[in-house]
């Protein structure tokens, strides 16, 4: 991350998730074990960048902007979960 930037890092990781995904429904499909295990470590990353973007979130707001950040980034995911018709 400090050679090419935060900004960098996180895109190039939920492109990683995104293909990650796509690779383990095509393996789902084609009925290949191998494959998913494979495609679910590029979605770990994706998942574990995620989990960094909170982090980060709070290291580069102010002082007195840090809490409200931090409310942001965690209080949209859960806002998502609860969009979701599944749940």
């Amino acid at each position: 991350m400090r050679r090419f930037g935060r900004k960098a890092a996180f895109a190039l990781f939920f492109l990683l998730g995104t293909l990650g995904a796509l690779v383990a429904t095509g393996a789902i499909v084609w009925h290949d074990f191998w494959i998913f295990s494979a495609a679910t470590v590029a979605f770990g990353a994706f998942n574990a960048a995620g989990q960094h973007l909170r982090f980060a979130a709070a290291e580069v707001a102010s002082d007195s902007f840090r809490a409200v950040a931090i409310s942001l980034v965690v209080g949209g995911g859960v806002g998502f979960c609860f969009r979701q018709k599944g749940l």
